[in-house]
């Protein structure tokens, strides 16, 4: 048995260690981003919340009984201790799984990059060798860069002192260690320490290539009558990137509408992915031992994760709402709930939330751009009837969730009916979020889904590695989970082959040959301008350039923002 770590000091380390990864950019962005009276004001309080933090979450976690709700299912009797039988086969599965993906995945240059890094590594670029604010070139103005920037603070920071090459190798590191805590708290949700956990945490995906085979297949039956070699796997570029032309990853393109899994998270968006999961992680353990005390602390992550990712922000909102629910059950009479949501810490937090939001308000500001209407919020399909939108919406909900969550509800690997509960909340969210469409890639569904799919990812390894349900039942989810593991598997082969092609693991790319955001927004805008692709088209126009500045006419960067007197673009260029 592994009982050389406690389960509450496991806990804690991971608690601290996350708080630090978690604010350390934070405060960064206010140092450099804000007129020293508002990052006083602003990052003095949340430091004073971030401690009260760390101080009241070691309290909870020594109050955790030894015999959890969290681990009723899994078959454990030994107070205190993280279960698991033998130690060493889940860990060499955990190091293996590890080093494959941190080796592949093209952070820092170690391994091949996607598509998403032409955009990583121009902003990475312009963090290092602008000064704070940054502001971006276009070919009307200058623009303030207004973008999730907390994951690249850090290695911009190390970037200006020691170069372009020591910020690659340090974002590496950065990115390894916020992988470490990911999985250490999906470890914990889950409650067991088994193979199932690495398995499960990096493979865990909806049923993708059935809905590959069945969009396609309907497609090239109306295309093609019978012939069916015209869209069979002799149409397959095995060498490519994206090696499946039925594009697993994306099985129907032209709804628009993705649950990525955890491997293509990390490929393209570790920026996003990896302070998504630790705050889930983090809310949903704590929440199931002490919702009140969850809620209590809720302002300081919810402020944290916002810089990270707001999208993933609002994919919490399924979670704030069980908390919320749970802590009036256990006050009655609605004090103890009043009392979490008005803690000492979420009125620290709020200054700093405050100028977070103002922030990202700038992005809504008047630019002297056009963007495809079609990446504007909005419920439905532009082009689609609703009959149509909601059919294809009721096969994309089945294939992608509701048979992994069936099986899950079959096993039943609920501690409590506390946790049944955020069950049926994050399934719920799940299941109506992709009626909702925002960004040109549908950003929303794909970033707001991240929590919820944390969740059910944590409960299908639960299930998979209790002892108490049957084997029968848990030899169907492990086919449940080779399925919808082949989306992720296809990454990591095409990494891997791509890699073996160029002869190195390592190949960071010249500084002086990273485009610029506007560079990226022109070649972007041809591409669309000469495809029919349903995603590629929608960076018409000047869509790719919005996506990352704001206009310097908002109240951030005219009345908080240093170096906020920069000449305005509509000083001197008409819109």
């Amino acid at each position: 048995m592994c009982k050389a770590l406690t389960l509450p000091k496991l806990i804690a380390l991971l608690a601290y260690g996350s708080i630090g990864y978690l604010a350390l950019p934070v405060f960064l962005f206010l140092y450099g981003w804000t007129w020293p009276v508002v990052s006083l004001l602003a990052g003095g309080t949340l430091l004073m919340a971030v401690i009260a933090t760390g101080k009241q979450m070691a309290r909870v976690l020594r109050e955790i009984p030894g015999k959890d709700v969290l681990f009723r299912a899994t078959g454990t009797n030994v107070p205190g201790y993280l279960p698991g039988g033998a130690c060493l086969p889940p860990l060499v599965l955990t190091t293996i799984l590890v080093l494959t993906v941190i080796l592949l995945w093209g952070v820092g240059g170690y391994g091949p990059q996607d598509s998403d890094y032409p955009k990583h590594n121009a902003i990475l670029r312009a963090l290092i060798e602008n000064p704070w604010p940054v502001f971006v070139d276009s070919d009307r103005g200058k623009f303030p860069l207004v973008f999730y920037v907390a994951y690249y603070l850090p290695a911009a920071w190390v970037g200006k002192i020691l170069g372009w090459e020591a910020a690659h190798h340090f974002l590496q590191l950065w990115s390894t260690f916020g992988l470490l805590l990911s999985l250490g708290w999906f470890g914990l949700v889950v409650g067991r320490y088994s193979w199932s956990v690495p398995a499960v945490f990096f493979f865990f995906s909806g049923w993708d290539v059935v809905g590959a085979a069945i969009v396609r297949s309907w497609q090239g039956l109306k295309e093609s009558g019978l012939e069916w070699s015209l869209f069979g796997l002799g149409h397959i570029d095995w060498a490519a990137l994206r090696w499946w032309n039925w594009q697993v990853r994306w099985w129907d393109i032209e709804l628009a509408r993705n649950y990525p899994n955890p491997i293509e998270q990390l490929f393209f968006v570790p920026h996003q992915a990896l302070a998504g999961w630790v705050v889930t992680g983090i809310l949903s353990f704590t929440g199931s031992v002490a919702p009140q005390k969850a809620l209590a602390l809720l302002g300081a992550f919810c402020t944290l994760l916002a810089l990270w990712s707001p999208l993933a922000l609002i994919g919490l909102i399924p979670l704030v709402m069980w908390l919320i629910i749970e802590a009036y059950r256990i006050h009655h009479r609605g004090s103890g709930l009043v009392q979490a949501l008005f803690s000492p810490v979420n009125i620290l937090a709020l200054p700093g939330f405050i100028v977070v939001f103002l922030y990202y308000l700038a992005r809504f500001g008047p630019l002297p751009f056009a963007s495809a209407a079609e990446t504007s919020f909005g419920i439905g399909h532009p082009e689609w009837s609703w009959l149509h939108f909601l059919i294809r919406i009721a096969l994309f909900v089945v294939v992608e969730i509701a048979i992994v969550a069936s099986l899950i509800a079959w096993m039943k690997p609920f501690g409590s009916g506390v946790e049944a509960r955020l069950f049926l909340a994050s399934f719920g969210w799940l299941a109506i979020l992709p009626l909702f469409r925002y960004g040109a890639c549908n950003d929303l569904v794909m970033r707001a889904s991240l929590p919820g799919l944390f969740l059910l990812a944590a409960w299908f390894a639960r299930a998979l590695a209790s002892p108490e349900i049957p084997r029968v039942r848990r030899l169907i989810l492990f086919g449940a989970l080779l399925i919808g593991a082949t989306a992720p598997f296809s990454d990591l082969y095409a990494h891997f082959r791509e890699a073996l092609r160029r002869g190195r693991l390592v190949e960071i790319p010249e500084q002086s040959a990273v485009w610029s955001l506007w560079e990226l927004n022109e070649w972007s805008a041809q591409n669309a301008a000469s495809t029919t692709h349903p995603l590629v088209r929608m960076f018409r126009d000047h869509t790719f350039f919005v996506q990352y500045v704001g206009s310097p006419e908002t109240l951030f960067f005219r009345f908080m923002a240093r170096n906020s007197d920069l000449e305005s673009p509509a000083k001197n260029h008409s819109p």
